[in-house]
């Protein structure tokens, strides 16, 4: 690796002797075994943020009624379109004003 930084720093000693034994399991360097785990721990955050804001967005969605992808379409296509007719828009795909893809106009 030639980016690499050498870093120093302190575990507690059964944790140390935890990595060791694992770096010895599985034929690898205790910087590879670190490595693993210090990238392990970055994608579960990434997976925590995910479900966070999914569950964010779920919330909003059953507040308004929408439970299914049918009810979703059915939402967007009663959105005001961009041409400013409030009537439910029968276009398909849905008139997506909002999102600058109204093609009724």
């Amino acid at each position: 690796m030639s980016n690499a930084v050498k870093k120093t720093i302190s575990l507690p000693a059964d944790l140390a002797r935890n990595a060791e034994e694992l770096a010895r399991t599985e034929g690898k360097t205790l910087s590879g075994v670190i490595k693993d785990a210090l990238r392990q721990a970055a994608i579960e955050r990434r997976l925590q943020e995910w479900r966070g804001m999914q569950s964010y967005w779920s919330r909003m969605a059953r507040d308004k009624g929408i439970l299914t992808e049918s009810d979703g379409y059915r939402y967007l296509r009663a959105s005001t379109c961009a041409s400013g007719d409030t009537r439910l828009c029968t276009l398909a795909p849905p008139c997506l004003a909002n999102a600058g893809f109204c093609s009724h106009i």
